[in-house]
Protein backbone atom coordinates (compact mmCIF):
# COMPACT_ATOMS: atom_id res chain seq x y z
CA UNK A 1 0.00 0.00 0.00
CA UNK A 2 2.96 2.31 0.66
CA UNK A 3 4.66 1.31 -2.31
CA UNK A 4 1.06 2.49 -4.45
CA UNK A 5 1.17 5.60 -2.15
CA UNK A 6 4.30 6.69 -3.15
CA UNK A 7 3.97 5.99 -6.84
CA UNK A 8 1.31 7.93 -6.73
CA UNK A 9 3.25 11.06 -6.20
CA UNK A 10 5.96 9.72 -8.95
CA UNK A 11 3.69 9.12 -11.48
CA UNK A 12 1.73 12.44 -11.27
CA UNK A 13 5.54 14.56 -11.03
CA UNK A 14 6.76 12.19 -14.30
CA UNK A 15 3.65 12.42 -16.28
CA UNK A 16 4.26 16.55 -16.18
CA UNK A 17 7.48 16.44 -16.90
CA UNK A 18 7.95 16.84 -20.47
CA UNK A 19 11.07 16.47 -21.34
CA UNK A 20 14.57 14.37 -20.18
CA UNK A 21 15.56 16.86 -17.93
CA UNK A 22 12.19 17.74 -16.28
CA UNK A 23 11.78 13.60 -15.83
CA UNK A 24 15.31 13.75 -13.78
CA UNK A 25 14.37 16.20 -11.68
CA UNK A 26 10.96 14.72 -11.01
CA UNK A 27 12.78 11.67 -9.30
CA UNK A 28 15.17 13.87 -7.93
CA UNK A 29 12.54 15.87 -6.07
CA UNK A 30 10.73 12.70 -5.16
CA UNK A 31 13.68 10.96 -3.36
CA UNK A 32 14.43 13.66 -1.80
CA UNK A 33 10.86 13.29 -0.20
CA UNK A 34 11.47 9.90 0.28
CA UNK A 35 9.78 8.49 -2.13
CA UNK A 36 11.91 5.54 -4.10
CA UNK A 37 12.19 5.68 -7.97
CA UNK A 38 11.25 1.86 -7.92
CA UNK A 39 7.88 2.50 -5.63
CA UNK A 40 6.01 2.43 -9.54
CA UNK A 41 7.39 -0.74 -10.74
CA UNK A 42 7.41 -2.47 -7.36
CA UNK A 43 3.78 -1.52 -6.69
CA UNK A 44 2.69 -3.65 -9.58
CA UNK A 45 5.05 -6.25 -8.87
CA UNK A 46 4.20 -6.74 -5.38
CA UNK A 47 0.22 -6.39 -6.71
CA UNK A 48 0.34 -9.01 -9.04
CA UNK A 49 2.17 -11.49 -6.39
CA UNK A 50 0.14 -10.83 -4.21
CA UNK A 51 -3.11 -12.12 -6.66
CA UNK A 52 -0.89 -15.40 -6.88
CA UNK A 53 -0.35 -15.81 -3.05
CA UNK A 54 -4.27 -15.30 -2.55
CA UNK A 55 -5.25 -17.90 -5.05
CA UNK A 56 -2.87 -20.14 -3.50
CA UNK A 57 -4.23 -19.07 -0.08
CA UNK A 58 -8.01 -19.62 -1.39
CA UNK A 59 -6.88 -23.37 -2.87
CA UNK A 60 -5.91 -24.17 0.74
CA UNK A 61 -9.01 -22.82 2.54
CA UNK A 62 -11.15 -25.13 -0.30
CA UNK A 63 -9.57 -28.00 0.97
CA UNK A 64 -9.70 -27.40 4.31
CA UNK A 65 -13.70 -26.50 4.08
CA UNK A 66 -13.81 -30.05 2.12
CA UNK A 67 -11.89 -31.79 4.87
CA UNK A 68 -13.51 -30.19 8.11
CA UNK A 69 -16.08 -28.18 6.94
CA UNK A 70 -17.94 -30.12 4.78
CA UNK A 71 -21.30 -28.42 5.69
CA UNK A 72 -19.68 -24.54 5.10
CA UNK A 73 -19.07 -22.98 2.05
CA UNK A 74 -17.49 -19.45 1.41
CA UNK A 75 -17.34 -19.97 -2.39
CA UNK A 76 -19.32 -16.78 -3.14
CA UNK A 77 -17.06 -14.90 -1.08
CA UNK A 78 -13.58 -16.23 -2.68
CA UNK A 79 -14.79 -15.16 -5.99
CA UNK A 80 -16.11 -12.09 -5.00
CA UNK A 81 -12.35 -11.50 -3.16
CA UNK A 82 -10.52 -12.52 -6.18
CA UNK A 83 -12.53 -10.38 -8.41
CA UNK A 84 -12.53 -7.28 -6.45
CA UNK A 85 -8.54 -7.57 -6.19
CA UNK A 86 -8.16 -8.69 -9.71
CA UNK A 87 -10.05 -5.57 -10.77
CA UNK A 88 -8.18 -3.23 -8.50
CA UNK A 89 -4.80 -4.06 -9.95
CA UNK A 90 -6.10 -3.78 -13.42
CA UNK A 91 -7.02 -0.45 -12.86
CA UNK A 92 -3.58 0.54 -11.10
CA UNK A 93 -1.60 -1.24 -13.83
CA UNK A 94 -3.12 0.57 -16.63
CA UNK A 95 -3.00 3.92 -14.46
CA UNK A 96 1.13 2.99 -13.76
CA UNK A 97 1.65 1.97 -16.90
CA UNK A 98 -0.75 2.61 -19.61
CA UNK A 99 1.49 1.88 -22.84
CA UNK A 100 1.55 -1.82 -21.71
CA UNK A 101 -1.68 -2.12 -22.28
CA UNK A 102 -3.02 -2.19 -26.33
CA UNK A 103 -5.58 0.34 -27.27
CA UNK A 104 -8.52 -0.56 -28.46
CA UNK A 105 -11.95 1.00 -29.33
CA UNK A 106 -14.89 0.55 -26.74
CA UNK A 107 -18.17 0.13 -27.91
CA UNK A 108 -19.64 2.52 -24.93
CA UNK A 109 -23.28 0.43 -25.86
CA UNK A 110 -21.98 -3.36 -25.14
CA UNK A 111 -22.67 -4.04 -21.64
CA UNK A 112 -19.23 -5.76 -19.76
CA UNK A 113 -19.47 -9.36 -19.12
CA UNK A 114 -18.34 -10.51 -15.55
CA UNK A 115 -15.78 -12.56 -17.24
CA UNK A 116 -14.27 -9.60 -19.31
CA UNK A 117 -13.75 -7.43 -16.25
CA UNK A 118 -11.75 -10.65 -14.37
CA UNK A 119 -9.86 -10.86 -17.50
CA UNK A 120 -9.28 -7.28 -17.88
CA UNK A 121 -5.53 -7.41 -16.66
CA UNK A 122 -4.57 -10.53 -18.92
CA UNK A 123 -5.05 -8.19 -21.49
CA UNK A 124 -1.90 -6.43 -21.43
CA UNK A 125 -0.65 -9.71 -22.85
CA UNK A 126 -2.72 -9.78 -26.44
CA UNK A 127 0.25 -8.42 -28.13
CA UNK A 128 2.66 -10.59 -26.66
CA UNK A 129 0.37 -13.50 -27.52
CA UNK A 130 -0.42 -12.46 -30.81
CA UNK A 131 3.88 -11.54 -31.59
CA UNK A 132 4.24 -15.57 -30.21
CA UNK A 133 1.71 -17.03 -32.40
CA UNK A 134 3.39 -15.16 -35.71
CA UNK A 135 6.78 -16.43 -34.61
CA UNK A 136 5.52 -19.55 -34.07
CA UNK A 137 3.19 -19.48 -37.72
CA UNK A 138 6.91 -18.33 -39.00
CA UNK A 139 8.54 -21.83 -38.21
CA UNK A 140 6.45 -23.38 -41.30
CA UNK A 141 9.43 -22.36 -43.47
CA UNK A 142 11.78 -24.88 -41.37
CA UNK A 143 9.39 -27.29 -41.46
CA UNK A 144 7.72 -26.83 -38.24
CA UNK A 145 4.15 -26.60 -37.69
CA UNK A 146 3.51 -25.12 -34.52
CA UNK A 147 1.29 -22.77 -31.95
CA UNK A 148 -0.06 -21.98 -28.75
CA UNK A 149 -2.02 -25.13 -27.57
CA UNK A 150 -3.90 -23.96 -24.43
CA UNK A 151 -3.43 -21.51 -21.63
CA UNK A 152 -6.70 -23.54 -19.44
CA UNK A 153 -4.77 -26.41 -18.59
CA UNK A 154 -2.96 -26.32 -15.11
CA UNK A 155 0.69 -27.83 -13.85
CA UNK A 156 0.96 -28.37 -10.53
CA UNK A 157 -1.88 -25.72 -9.60
CA UNK A 158 0.33 -22.75 -11.90
CA UNK A 159 -1.43 -21.27 -14.87
CA UNK A 160 0.79 -22.33 -17.59
CA UNK A 161 1.27 -21.76 -21.45
CA UNK A 162 0.91 -24.66 -23.43
CA UNK A 163 2.48 -24.25 -26.84
CA UNK A 164 2.91 -27.68 -29.84
CA UNK A 165 5.12 -28.16 -32.28
CA UNK A 166 4.36 -30.83 -35.33
CA UNK A 167 7.44 -32.44 -37.61
CA UNK A 168 6.96 -34.92 -40.51
CA UNK A 169 10.08 -37.04 -39.06
CA UNK A 170 11.16 -38.19 -35.34
CA UNK A 171 14.60 -37.24 -36.23
CA UNK A 172 14.26 -33.84 -36.60
CA UNK A 173 13.16 -33.64 -32.72
CA UNK A 174 15.68 -31.89 -31.28
CA UNK A 175 17.08 -29.24 -33.81
CA UNK A 176 13.13 -28.19 -33.84
CA UNK A 177 12.87 -27.79 -30.04
CA UNK A 178 15.49 -25.59 -30.26
CA UNK A 179 14.48 -23.85 -33.13
CA UNK A 180 11.35 -23.62 -31.26
CA UNK A 181 12.90 -21.64 -28.13
CA UNK A 182 14.49 -19.19 -29.95
CA UNK A 183 11.08 -18.62 -31.19
CA UNK A 184 9.92 -18.06 -27.90
CA UNK A 185 13.15 -16.23 -27.01
CA UNK A 186 12.30 -13.55 -30.29
CA UNK A 187 8.78 -13.46 -29.44
CA UNK A 188 8.67 -12.79 -25.74
CA UNK A 189 12.51 -10.55 -25.77
CA UNK A 190 10.72 -7.47 -26.81
CA UNK A 191 8.36 -7.33 -23.45
CA UNK A 192 11.12 -7.70 -21.30
CA UNK A 193 11.25 -4.25 -20.09
CA UNK A 194 7.76 -3.56 -19.47
CA UNK A 195 7.20 -4.56 -16.12
CA UNK A 196 3.37 -5.36 -16.23
CA UNK A 197 3.72 -7.40 -18.77
CA UNK A 198 6.85 -9.44 -17.56
CA UNK A 199 4.67 -9.75 -13.74
CA UNK A 200 1.32 -10.87 -15.63
CA UNK A 201 3.57 -13.15 -17.55
CA UNK A 202 4.79 -14.59 -14.50
CA UNK A 203 1.43 -14.88 -13.05
CA UNK A 204 -0.94 -16.10 -15.86
CA UNK A 205 2.51 -18.07 -17.81
CA UNK A 206 4.25 -18.87 -14.69
CA UNK A 207 5.42 -22.06 -16.79
CA UNK A 208 5.85 -22.14 -20.57
CA UNK A 209 5.91 -26.00 -21.65
CA UNK A 210 6.47 -27.44 -24.95
CA UNK A 211 5.04 -30.35 -26.17
CA UNK A 212 6.59 -32.33 -29.48
CA UNK A 213 4.45 -34.13 -32.53
CA UNK A 214 5.92 -35.88 -34.68
CA UNK A 215 3.34 -36.46 -37.80
CA UNK A 216 0.86 -35.05 -35.45
CA UNK A 217 1.44 -37.70 -32.61
CA UNK A 218 3.09 -37.76 -29.15
CA UNK A 219 6.04 -40.16 -29.05
CA UNK A 220 6.07 -40.95 -26.01
CA UNK A 221 3.35 -38.29 -24.03
CA UNK A 222 6.19 -36.14 -23.45
CA UNK A 223 7.23 -32.91 -22.98
CA UNK A 224 9.77 -29.69 -22.25
CA UNK A 225 9.12 -28.33 -18.97
CA UNK A 226 12.28 -25.79 -18.36
CA UNK A 227 11.30 -22.88 -20.74
CA UNK A 228 9.77 -20.83 -17.93
CA UNK A 229 9.58 -17.08 -18.76
CA UNK A 230 11.70 -15.63 -16.51
CA UNK A 231 14.49 -16.50 -19.09
CA UNK A 232 13.28 -14.61 -22.09
CA UNK A 233 15.97 -12.26 -22.69
CA UNK A 234 18.41 -14.67 -23.23
CA UNK A 235 19.99 -15.50 -26.72
CA UNK A 236 20.30 -18.57 -28.92
CA UNK A 237 24.46 -18.73 -27.70
CA UNK A 238 23.39 -19.01 -23.90
CA UNK A 239 20.31 -21.56 -25.22
CA UNK A 240 23.18 -23.87 -26.30
CA UNK A 241 24.81 -23.71 -23.48
CA UNK A 242 21.94 -25.11 -21.40
CA UNK A 243 21.22 -28.72 -22.85
CA UNK A 244 19.32 -29.46 -19.77
CA UNK A 245 16.15 -27.37 -20.96
CA UNK A 246 15.90 -29.74 -24.16
CA UNK A 247 15.35 -33.01 -22.04
CA UNK A 248 12.13 -33.84 -22.33
CA UNK A 249 9.64 -35.60 -19.25
CA UNK A 250 6.82 -37.42 -19.04
CA UNK A 251 3.44 -35.95 -18.82
CA UNK A 252 0.93 -37.81 -16.12
CA UNK A 253 -2.50 -39.09 -17.70
CA UNK A 254 -4.56 -36.52 -16.53
CA UNK A 255 -2.95 -33.64 -17.74
CA UNK A 256 -2.57 -35.36 -20.95
CA UNK A 257 -6.68 -35.72 -21.14
CA UNK A 258 -6.81 -32.43 -20.89
CA UNK A 259 -4.80 -31.45 -23.83
CA UNK A 260 -6.88 -33.71 -26.04
CA UNK A 261 -3.44 -34.56 -28.08
CA UNK A 262 -2.89 -38.26 -29.66
CA UNK A 263 -0.30 -40.59 -28.54
CA UNK A 264 1.42 -43.49 -31.10
CA UNK A 265 0.75 -46.66 -30.48
CA UNK A 266 3.70 -48.51 -29.68
CA UNK A 267 4.74 -51.52 -31.67
CA UNK A 268 6.85 -54.64 -30.69
CA UNK A 269 10.00 -53.15 -31.81
CA UNK A 270 9.71 -50.15 -29.62
CA UNK A 271 9.91 -52.31 -26.45
CA UNK A 272 12.50 -54.19 -28.20
CA UNK A 273 14.98 -51.16 -27.79
CA UNK A 274 13.90 -50.11 -24.90
CA UNK A 275 15.14 -53.25 -22.54
CA UNK A 276 18.66 -52.61 -23.90
CA UNK A 277 17.89 -48.85 -22.86
CA UNK A 278 16.65 -49.86 -19.31
CA UNK A 279 19.47 -52.55 -18.94
CA UNK A 280 22.29 -50.26 -19.86
CA UNK A 281 20.86 -47.51 -17.32
CA UNK A 282 21.01 -50.72 -14.61
CA UNK A 283 24.48 -51.82 -15.44
CA UNK A 284 25.99 -48.14 -15.63
CA UNK A 285 24.51 -46.95 -12.19
CA UNK A 286 25.81 -50.56 -10.68
CA UNK A 287 29.33 -49.98 -12.11
CA UNK A 288 29.16 -47.13 -11.10
CA UNK A 289 28.36 -47.70 -7.15
CA UNK A 290 31.25 -50.24 -7.61
CA UNK A 291 33.78 -47.20 -8.67
CA UNK A 292 32.53 -44.47 -5.88
CA UNK A 293 33.40 -47.47 -3.52
CA UNK A 294 36.51 -48.06 -5.32
CA UNK A 295 37.75 -43.99 -4.97
CA UNK A 296 36.41 -44.39 -1.20
CA UNK A 297 39.14 -47.56 -0.67
CA UNK A 298 41.34 -45.60 -2.00
CA UNK A 299 41.53 -42.39 -0.17
CA UNK A 300 43.18 -41.91 3.31
CA UNK A 301 41.19 -43.91 5.43
CA UNK A 302 41.38 -45.80 9.10
CA UNK A 303 41.68 -49.14 9.02
CA UNK A 304 37.95 -50.01 9.98
CA UNK A 305 36.28 -47.95 6.71
CA UNK A 306 38.87 -49.27 4.46
CA UNK A 307 37.92 -52.77 5.82
CA UNK A 308 34.14 -52.13 5.52
CA UNK A 309 34.25 -50.49 1.92
CA UNK A 310 36.25 -53.56 1.30
CA UNK A 311 33.86 -55.74 2.29
CA UNK A 312 31.22 -54.02 0.49
CA UNK A 313 33.47 -54.01 -2.60
CA UNK A 314 33.69 -57.90 -2.81
CA UNK A 315 29.83 -58.21 -2.05
CA UNK A 316 28.47 -55.85 -4.81
CA UNK A 317 31.09 -57.30 -7.36
CA UNK A 318 29.06 -60.83 -7.06
CA UNK A 319 26.49 -58.64 -8.54
CA UNK A 320 27.91 -57.73 -11.95
CA UNK A 321 26.91 -60.53 -13.57
CA UNK A 322 23.29 -60.24 -14.47
CA UNK A 323 23.43 -56.62 -15.52
CA UNK A 324 26.44 -57.30 -18.08
CA UNK A 325 24.39 -60.49 -19.03
CA UNK A 326 21.00 -58.87 -19.20
CA UNK A 327 22.74 -55.74 -21.34
CA UNK A 328 24.52 -58.29 -23.77
CA UNK A 329 20.91 -60.33 -24.27
CA UNK A 330 19.19 -57.66 -25.10
CA UNK A 331 22.37 -56.07 -27.70
CA UNK A 332 21.85 -59.53 -29.42
CA UNK A 333 18.28 -59.27 -30.06
CA UNK A 334 18.72 -55.88 -31.41
CA UNK A 335 21.10 -56.84 -33.49
CA UNK A 336 19.37 -59.63 -34.70
CA UNK A 337 16.39 -57.43 -35.38
CA UNK A 338 18.82 -54.95 -37.68
CA UNK A 339 20.02 -58.18 -39.20
CA UNK A 340 16.25 -59.15 -40.23
CA UNK A 341 15.52 -55.53 -41.61
CA UNK A 342 18.82 -56.12 -43.48
CA UNK A 343 17.58 -59.15 -44.99
CA UNK A 344 14.78 -58.66 -45.92
CA UNK A 345 14.07 -55.08 -46.37
CA UNK A 346 13.88 -54.82 -50.44
CA UNK A 347 14.46 -50.83 -50.13
CA UNK A 348 16.75 -49.95 -47.36
CA UNK A 349 17.60 -46.77 -48.62
CA UNK A 350 14.43 -45.74 -47.78
CA UNK A 351 14.97 -46.85 -43.95
CA UNK A 352 18.54 -44.73 -43.15
CA UNK A 353 17.88 -44.79 -39.41
CA UNK A 354 18.12 -48.31 -39.04
CA UNK A 355 21.07 -47.93 -41.14
CA UNK A 356 22.66 -45.58 -38.67
CA UNK A 357 21.79 -47.49 -35.66
CA UNK A 358 23.32 -50.78 -36.87
CA UNK A 359 26.78 -48.58 -37.13
CA UNK A 360 26.24 -47.61 -33.46
CA UNK A 361 25.51 -51.01 -32.19
CA UNK A 362 29.23 -51.35 -32.48
CA UNK A 363 30.43 -48.78 -30.13
CA UNK A 364 27.78 -49.65 -27.39
CA UNK A 365 28.73 -52.62 -27.23
CA UNK A 366 32.17 -52.08 -26.84
CA UNK A 367 31.06 -49.75 -24.02
CA UNK A 368 29.06 -52.35 -21.84
CA UNK A 369 32.03 -54.80 -22.49
CA UNK A 370 34.21 -54.68 -19.04
CA UNK A 371 37.98 -54.03 -19.87
CA UNK A 372 39.71 -57.81 -20.81
CA UNK A 373 42.65 -59.57 -19.85
CA UNK A 374 44.59 -59.57 -22.92
CA UNK A 375 46.44 -62.95 -22.06
CA UNK A 376 43.77 -64.88 -21.55
CA UNK A 377 41.08 -62.68 -22.50
CA UNK A 378 38.90 -63.28 -19.31
CA UNK A 379 37.29 -60.05 -17.93
CA UNK A 380 39.10 -57.64 -15.56
CA UNK A 381 36.83 -56.85 -12.38
CA UNK A 382 39.02 -55.17 -10.10
CA UNK A 383 39.34 -51.62 -8.50
CA UNK A 384 41.04 -49.71 -11.48
CA UNK A 385 39.16 -51.43 -14.44
CA UNK A 386 35.58 -50.55 -12.58
CA UNK A 387 36.72 -47.15 -12.69
CA UNK A 388 37.78 -47.64 -16.66
CA UNK A 389 34.17 -49.54 -17.00
CA UNK A 390 32.17 -46.43 -15.53
CA UNK A 391 33.82 -44.45 -17.79
CA UNK A 392 33.32 -46.16 -21.00
CA UNK A 393 29.66 -46.38 -20.11
CA UNK A 394 29.27 -43.08 -19.66
CA UNK A 395 30.85 -41.48 -22.80
CA UNK A 396 28.46 -44.61 -24.41
CA UNK A 397 25.38 -42.66 -22.64
CA UNK A 398 24.81 -39.88 -25.45
CA UNK A 399 25.59 -42.90 -28.22
CA UNK A 400 22.80 -44.43 -26.92
CA UNK A 401 20.36 -42.07 -26.86
CA UNK A 402 20.88 -41.05 -30.52
CA UNK A 403 20.54 -44.83 -31.06
CA UNK A 404 17.10 -45.36 -29.50
CA UNK A 405 15.96 -41.78 -31.18
CA UNK A 406 17.13 -43.46 -34.43
CA UNK A 407 15.30 -46.33 -33.80
CA UNK A 408 12.09 -44.70 -32.59
CA UNK A 409 12.41 -42.63 -35.83
CA UNK A 410 12.61 -45.73 -38.12
CA UNK A 411 9.28 -47.20 -36.32
CA UNK A 412 7.39 -43.73 -36.45
CA UNK A 413 8.23 -43.15 -39.73
CA UNK A 414 7.38 -46.58 -40.98
CA UNK A 415 4.02 -46.42 -38.97
CA UNK A 416 3.58 -43.04 -40.59
CA UNK A 417 3.84 -43.56 -44.21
Amino acid sequence: MRQAQQAVVLIMGLRMADSELKRKVAIATAEEAGVSKNSVSLSVINGINALKQLEALQRHEKDLERQVFQSISTEEFRRREFSDLHGLLYHWCKFAYPNDFPTSKINPKKKRTKTKVNNELRDCLTPTLNRLQDGLKALKKDGISASVLSEDVRWEQERTLWVSFDIESAIDHIPAIEIVWQALVDSLKPDHDKKVRQAAMEYYWSRIIVVPLVAGKSIEQSAFFNMQITTAHLSSEDAREQVWRFVPEPVPNEIWGKLSLPVWDKPKGWFVFQRFVDAYGSLFQHIEHLADVVRIESVDANPVGEAIARAHLEKIKLQVEPYLQEAIDAWVVIVAEVTEVFETESSLELRPSIIEVSELLTGLKDAVIPPVDELDSTYLLSGKEFVVWRDSLKEGLNTLGVARFLWITDLVDNNSS
